[in-house]
């Protein structure tokens, strides 16, 4: 009966509102995605009907000359950078659409396009279930109600922080670690409609057209994802979200960013490479080395002052990182990740943890040919399971203690064909539910994009993806960082924070909402690098009874 249903259901119509047919390739691939799906079609274009003007090289000078420096800068990047530049040079997609065309001549000012009525009417007749727009100035008038599910539009930053023009440039310039991408519905406000996605991203320090390149690749399957889920959960559904994500009291407190002035441009460069000179010299200086630090404490309550951990260093050829706890016969074990400097591939090693902070060395005891590291452990019908990070062999694999704690097999693969970094497992309302980073669009951060799956049993064939994933789009809390926990009946999830850098800092979400249709949660505390000065990052977290563990990165003089 659903098999026959879902053949039935009608795909949803879209339209695409056009300056050209000529579009950036990051475009082109995302209409490809719409075309060839089973969800959506691609029903009407509302083609903008002007005259190309011809500028000469003078005028172009002249009418640049306050921001030439940005506009000599960008021509320069899309010389160097010439993979970045791919993704907005223009394609046509004429190739990938036939639909029906309407051409329009808006009353047009210098800011705003308001389509005429007379076109209005003509679009209405397609029943379009949404527009895109990609072409067009701000759009006011009847168009913004002339499709079912509105207009749906791209605001390649964070519309909390950078409202205006040049996408991915500013935040660059004023060295900020977050670059936002906003999806929303339009009505009247400057990218101040109703949010459906907002993600955030590591800013690329050092290049405005690496950071374009980031967002615009990013924005090839946010908007197909979207459709997507609204197309499978239905409207009802969908439009409760989008609602709850809007409801709160919203304000922009920044300046209308443009494009940045002559002196604007100075200044940003400057510091540019101020900061990528001090990483050079910090480089020669300096060595950095994960670290295992620890604190036994009897009271029931986790955490306390970071300063009061004792240092674990393992030998300078090595780093010891991702530590998890487990306890056996009143002793504590931590397995880690160990990794010597110039093998750079990581392998699972074990440690036996005293109270008074003497432990035996680590012993290796899962090797493979390729990168391993967060052991998370899990108990299952009172046998002790492992699954460590492998993403860089595209599976999630499952290994089964025989001895504890050196001896080890592997069992079996969990999933194949998926590039997912540091799985980690909770049991909660008789499922089992995964958790993983997953990189689905090759070369772009696999930090930013947290997916859930579930199943019945461990060793299901088939885990079920959630339908809201990526259940969180955030660099700033995706990754997770330890074992998810249960304090007084609430839930809570450790998680990185790998804005500034990989590992950078952790956060403690705490889940609200976890069920195969729904998924919410929400910051509760911050865990900062700032207890010590040679302390620079620190992304993992595990309690058990007594005993905390975390890691950290340190830096320590080469001379």
């Amino acid at each position: 009966m659903e098999e026959s249903t879902s053949k039935t259901k009608k795909k949803l119509r879209i339209g695409l509102l056009l300056n050209d047919y000529q579009v950036s390739f990051w475009v082109f691939k995302m209409i490809e995605i719409l075309s060839n799906s089973n969800y959506a079609e691609i029903s009407l274009v509302v083609k903008r009907d002007s005259e190309k003007k011809h500028n000469s090289l003078r005028n172009k000078f002249w009418n640049n000359r306050n921001h030439i420096l940005y506009v000599f800068f960008m021509k320069m990047e899309s010389f160097v950078f010439k993979s970045a530049n791919k993704y907005v040079s223009p394609v046509s997609i004429k190739s990938i659409i036939t639909c029906p065309e309407i051409l329009t001549k808006p009353v047009t000012s210098k800011l705003h396009d308001k389509i005429i009525q007379e076109d209005i009417d003509k679009i209405a007749k397609h029943d379009i279930d949404i527009f895109i727009r990609l072409g067009f100035k701000i759009l006011k008038g009847n168009i913004l109600n002339c499709s079912k599910y509105g207009i749906w539009s791209y605001h390649h930053g964070d519309n909390k922080a950078y409202r205006g023009s040049s996408p991915g440039t500013w935040e660059v310039l004023n060295n900020n670690p977050l670059t936002g991408v906003t999806l929303q519905i339009l009505n009247k406000k400057l990218d101040g409609g109703n949010i459906l996605l907002k993600s955030y991203s590591s800013t690329s320090p050092f290049s405005i057209s690496k950071n374009r390149k980031n967002i615009y690749k990013k924005s090839i399957v946010y908007l197909p994802r979207k459709v997507n889920e609204l197309y499978n959960r239905g409207e009802i559904d969908f439009f409760k979200d989008v609602n709850k994500l809007n409801n709160k009291p919203s304000f922009y407190n920044f300046k209308l960013f443009k494009t940045p002035k002559n002196i604007e441009f100075v200044i940003g460069v400057f510091g540019i490479y101020t900061k990528w000179l001090k990483k050079k010299v910090i480089n020669v200086l300096f060595n950095e080395q994960w670290i295992v630090l620890f604190k036994y404490d009897s009271s029931t309550k986790m955490g306390d002052s970071l300063y009061d951990f004792r240092r674990i260093t393992p030998p300078k050829d090595r780093i010891w990182a991702d530590p998890f706890i487990w306890k056996r016969d009143g002793c504590a074990y931590i397995f880690i990740e160990e990794m010597l400097v110039n093998e750079n591939k990581g392998k699972i090693s074990v440690m036996k943890l005293n109270k008074n902070g003497t432990y035996a060395p680590p012993q290796k005891i899962i090797e493979e040919d390729y990168h391993l590291s967060y052991p998370f452990l899990l108990e299952e019908n009172n046998e002790l399971f492992m699954i460590p990070e492998s993403g860089i062999n595209k599976t999630i694999n499952l290994y089964k203690c025989l001895e504890f704690p050196y001896k080890w097999e592997f069992v079996k693969y969990i999933m194949n064909d998926i590039q997912a970094v540091d799985s980690t497992v909770f049991y909660y309302e008789d499922k089992y539910w995964l958790f993983a980073n997953v990189r689905q669009q090759p070369k772009t951060s696999i930090h930013e994009e947290l997916f859930l799956f579930f199943a019945d049993n461990l060793m299901d064939e088939n885990w079920t993806s959630h339908p809201k994933n990526p259940i969180v789009t955030d660099i700033r809390c995706s990754r997770p960082a330890g074992n998810i926990f249960v304090k007084e009946n609430r839930i809570y999830r450790p998680s990185q924070n790998c804005a500034k850098r990989y590992g950078h800092s952790m956060n403690i979400q705490e889940i609200i909402v976890l069920n195969e249709n729904d998924y919410e949660e929400k910051n509760i505390d911050s865990l900062l690098p700032n207890w010590s000065k040679d302390i620079l990052c620190t992304h993992t977290l595990n309690h058990k009874d007594d005993l905390t563990v975390i890691d950290a990165l340190v830096k320590q003089p080469k001379f």
